[in-house]
This record gives structure tokens, sequence and C-alpha cells, in this order.
């Protein structure tokens, strides 16, 4: 049975109201790798995009999934979970998470926000793996629901870092055997300004230091660049970087559009000259980066009828 986090919820009626119809805490008993036990740190921080003060969450002990379900008939729905960014440290969770979830449901999708434990040796054992069991566990734990939730076909999106994690979720069976947990397979992948290598100069160093730490191993740095792991299985993938991300290098993006492509594998990818790092939905620029929503749906319609 789906257990909800109360207070939780009586914690974001206080900091802001993130609209989910359940927020639901993804293990029901134990938290595999957790050393301690204790509530997750909820804050606000100034979005100098926007103006706007936006909900983030740090140190996060218990991950949750936030159900968004969108309105309309029992017609079966396509569905979403959204990965937020926050270079594996904090997890924007209003403006990577919550306000694309409510987009989605505006178009007649369904969306999650997985509000993932990020790593923190001193929260975790094993910190490297945290992300992906938990990732792996809220795509199980849909999957469960498919037919209560009315679901058609189910994809992966993920921002900054978030994007990391999504890409190597649609990519993650070498893990899911390893944890002896079920790979559930995404339909499709959407990558905005990804995080996609921890090796060469285009790496995201500081993804990688809290990932993996400062100084891994070539074997290893390898082994956690999602460009490596493109198979035949790879999914479907949707992909928008800002050729003045000073962030996070577009080459990141771009070497794993190429990657799919080479293998024969279903790949899209747009490339704007401007619209810097983290925008998110981007409707707040002039850039022509605010368009990827409509590519986005062009591209769910013409590749998910």
């Amino acid at each position: 049975m789906i257990r909800l986090s109360f207070l939780f919820i009586l914690h974001v009626l206080f900091i802001g109201n993130v609209a989910a119809q359940q927020t639901i805490d993804l293990w029901e008993k134990e938290v595999p790798f957790n050393l301690v036990e204790g509530e997750n740190t909820y804050f606000k921080s100034l979005d100098k995009s926007t103006q706007d003060s936006m909900l983030l969450v740090k140190k996060v002990i218990k991950p949750k999934l936030h159900v968004f379900l969108a309105n309309g008939d029992a017609e079966k729905k396509k569905a979403v979970l959204i990965c937020p960014g926050g270079g594996y440290t904090v997890l924007a969770l209003e403006k990577e998470g919550f306000a694309v979830a409510r987009w989605l449901n505006q178009q007649g999708m369904h969306a999650f926000v997985l509000e993932s434990r990020l790593p923190d040796s001193t929260l975790q054992q094993h910190k490297a793996q945290v992300p992906i069991i938990d990732a792996l566990k809220a795509m199980d734990l849909i999957h469960s629901q498919k037919a209560e939730w009315s679901i058609s076909t189910l994809g992966v999106m993920g921002f900054s870092a978030g994007g990391h994690l999504a890409a190597w979720l649609s990519n993650a069976e070498e893990e899911a055997e390893a944890l002896n947990m079920p790979f559930r397979q995404a339909d499709f992948t959407v990558l905005l300004y990804p995080v996609i290598s921890m090796q060469g100069e285009f790496g995201h160093s500081w993804s990688r230091q809290q990932l993996i730490g400062e100084h891994p191993s070539v074997t290893l740095a390898k082994k956690m660049s999602l460009e490596e792991r493109v198979n035949e299985k790879t999914p479907p993938t949707f992909t928008v970087v800002a050729l003045d991300d000073g962030a996070v290098s577009p080459v990141n993006g771009l070497k794993y559009h190429q990657n799919i492509q080479q293998i024969g594998g279903v790949s899209n990818y747009y490339e704007y000259a401007e619209g810097g790092h983290g925008f998110g939905l981007g409707q707040h620029l002039k850039s022509d980066v605010s368009n990827w929503p409509k590519e986005f749906l062009s591209w769910m319609s013409l590749n998910f009828l």
C-alpha cells in the first residue's frame, strides 16, 4: 500500500502549495543505504532570471514522489517522471519539477516529480548508487499503478544534473540487476541542458565531484558518462541545449544525441543560440529557447500517437 507523507504535506502548506494530488514516500520501510533518520531540508532562493522565489530541497533523507494526475476522461494518458536538477547538491523542485508537472497536466499528460536523495557520504553509504536506486524505485512504483492511473506511455525527463539521472535511468539495466531491482525501461527520454559526461573537458566537474568524487578512476568516470552507455535499448530521446550555457557545456547533450544516432536510434536535438542554463520551461525568456515546449509536444505527437 502506498503511504503518504502527511508531515511533508503540512510542511509544504507552510512554505508553498505544490498542488500535487499525492506525495508518496518512495520506500515504505527502511530507506536503502541511509545512515541517518530525519526530514528533508526545504528552503527558498531567489531565481535571478525571473526574480521569483523558488522552492529547493537539500539533504534529502526521505525520497518522495509527487503525483500530478491530469484531469479528463478515463482514456489512457502519456506520463512523465521528472528529475529536477541542482548539481547533485540540491533539487530545483519548483522551477524544474512542479512547474513542469503543472504544464504537462495542462497538455493532458500525467506527471510525477522525483524528489530523490542527493549523494552525501554523511547521510548514506554507497552515495553514488543512491540517486539511481531511487529513480529505479520511482519508475517501478509508477509501473505498478499504470492501470489505476490510466497510463499508456511512460517517459523520463531531466534537467541539468537531473538530465544525467534521467539518461542514467534510461540505460540502467546493469544497476537494476546489481541492486536486485526491476528495470522498467522508459518509453522516451527528454533532456534539458543535461549533464551527461563525467570525463573529458566537457564533463561537468561539480556533478562529478558530488557523485563519484573529485578524482575518480578513469574506469569509473567512463562508466558514469552516459554517452558511453548508449545501446540498442536506449529510448527515443529529445534533447534541448543553449549554446551560451556557461554552466554545463552543450557538448554533453550533443554527444549523447550523436551516439544514439550512430547506432541507428531515435534522437532529436534542439540547439538554441541563447538561453543560458537553468531556463526550465523558458517562458520568461524572449529567445527562441522558449519554443522548446512546443517542439516537445510536436515530437511526442509524431512519435507517440
